[in-house]
């Protein structure tokens, strides 16, 4: 009978998944159309440059391969430097990047990834209803239709955040399913998974703006004390 139960617990969770995948990917479509919708808007009203900060990013990124003295050096300024990296590959394309489209491809991406993630964790706590309320409100705000647009790093530290908010919350989520006295083995590997790929994040976070230093620190203090209260005794 238990072995029933788990097995029936077991497919209950799978197709929970799998439906929260289906779901995660429909909400990145969405978000997709939307991202459109926003560069077709800005770039025929010339406001992918509108930012000088955008135009240098831009040139940081470009004078990288194609400058009288190319190389890594040349990713030295007051901004951090992975936004740059992300540019690279397309900045090399004259057209790209002198219409500023080199800059809105990375931010677009980061932010259909922002909005598909926002969702699974808007899911962790809240009724369909109200994920896709919170998910709308962050999908549509007219500042960050805006900013995907263009060179900023706004819409790439967002979706840093909000994917190692999600990976930090499944791994607390994890430890404390394999604190539990029926410990699944899964749970567990899952764990190293989870708090892996969101110190990968942060990583990039912290090259990306100095809001991620502060950021990160945040996180590994949590992940921490969750460690250390998961290392202690229970009492029975």
């Amino acid at each position: 009978m238990t072995r029933q139960r788990n097995g029936q617990r077991a497919k209950e969770q799978i197709s929970a998944a799998r439906s929260l995948r289906h779901e995660t990917l429909f909400a990145g479509m969405l978000a997709a159309l939307l991202s459109l919708t926003a560069f077709g808007y800005c770039s025929s009203h010339n406001l992918l440059l509108l930012y000088g900060d955008a135009v240098a990013h831009l040139h940081i990124a470009r004078r990288i391969l194609d400058s009288l003295n190319p190389g890594i050096r040349q990713i030295g300024s007051v901004w951090l430097p992975f936004p740059h990296l992300l540019m690279m590959p397309f900045v090399m394309r004259m057209a790209w990047w002198q219409s500023g489209l080199a800059g809105a491809i990375p931010s677009m991406a980061c932010y259909v990834l922002s909005v598909a993630g926002l969702w699974r964790l808007a899911r962790y706590w809240l009724r369909p209803a109200g994920a896709v309320v919170a998910t709308l409100f962050f999908a549509l705000n007219p500042g960050l239709l805006y900013m995907q647009t263009t060179a900023m790093t706004e819409p790439l530290f967002l979706c840093q955040i909000i994917w190692s908010t999600l990976f930090l919350t499944a791994f607390l989520r994890a430890l404390n399913a394999a604190s539990q006295p029926a410990t699944n083995p899964q749970k567990v590997r899952l764990d190293g998974q989870s708090i892996t790929a969101c110190g990968l994040i942060l990583l990039t976070a912290i090259y990306t703006r100095y809001d991620g230093w502060i950021f990160a620190a945040l996180v590994w203090l949590i992940a921490a004390i969750a460690l250390a209260r998961a290392a202690q005794p229970h009492r029975p």
